[in-house]
């Protein structure tokens, strides 16, 4: 059965101009990082103006991912895309879920070019039962499914 974590992520409804990132080189894991502009107002500024922040989700130690923009979103497992669905009608237009038990992770590994192979991952450094399955709704953008050993958030100033 599949179990959802909603994880929070920095930023409100007013997020805006995300930018995803894949960094890393021959030597090192991935790491898909996505960042996005959100406003904040500071109760202690007496201007009230609001403050330009920059939220930032990383996923390290990148396995795979897929984006599918919102218009083409499909939805192959109810059971993710449901959950999925609830968090954006309660108001939230960036959605990040930790999938446990996702059948995703076993479709990615059962079909990816090492399948053939004892270890589906392609190489030892890394256990079947350590890869993690996020999912991410970037309302008006698109999803992105995600398969990573883990997952951080960040705030910066602008």
């Amino acid at each position: 059965m599949v179990v959802i974590r909603s994880i929070p992520i920095p930023g409100d409804n007013r997020i805006s101009s995300p930018n995803a990132q894949i960094l890393g080189d021959k030597d090192t894991a991935l790491t898909l990082t996505v960042s996005y502009h959100f406003f904040v107002v500071d109760d202690y500024d007496s201007t009230k103006r609001p403050k330009k922040r920059i939220g930032e989700i990383s996923f390290t130690s990148l396995i795979g991912f897929r984006f599918c923009w919102a218009e083409m979103v499909y939805d192959e497992y109810p059971e993710i895309y449901d959950a999925m669905i609830a968090e954006i009608e309660k108001g939230h237009s960036y959605v990040l879920n930790e999938i446990m038990y996702s059948p995703y992770i076993e479709h990615m590994l059962s079909t990816n070019y090492h399948s053939h192979l004892d270890n589906r991952m392609g190489y030892d450094s890394v256990q079947e039962a350590d890869v993690k399955h996020f999912q991410i709704s970037i309302d008006k953008y698109g999803v992105f499914d995600v398969l990573a050993l883990e997952v951080s958030t960040n705030e910066y100033e602008a």
